[in-house]
């Protein structure tokens, strides 16, 4: 990312609105914000990222993972997983940006979800 980052001049990001997931990592105390992946937009390798969410021009830490959640899953469509390190914040309706800083690791398969924690 900070190689990408170097290369565009600012670091690598999207904005999406924010939709509704299964609800897993409520329920596991890790509430993440769920989005789309832009289409239009090159994707970085599955994996765990470190990265800024923006939302009503506040910057919130966070940690982003893009993959297909093999933990719950044995395929399925690529989906970006933002947990926001601090209290929940709610985006209403607007659009939230993702900005990535550093990748952390690749997307692992746990054997539970209590695994992950």
């Amino acid at each position: 990312m900070g190689e990408a980052a170097k290369l565009l001049g600012y670091p690598y990001f999207f904005i999406e609105k924010v939709v509704s997931g299964d609800g897993r990592g409520r329920k596991l105390g890790v509430p993440t914000y769920n989005m789309n992946f832009p289409p239009e937009k090159i994707r970085p390798p599955l994996g765990v990222y470190a990265a800024y969410l923006w939302m009503g021009g506040v910057r919130y830490d966070a940690v982003t993972s893009i993959g297909c959640r093999p933990t719950f899953y044995d395929h399925g469509n690529v989906v970006v997983e933002t947990f926001v390190l601090g209290e929940p914040v709610d985006p209403g309706d607007e659009n939230v940006k993702v900005e990535f800083i550093e990748y952390l690791r690749p997307e692992y398969k746990f054997d539970s979800a209590e695994e992950i924690l």
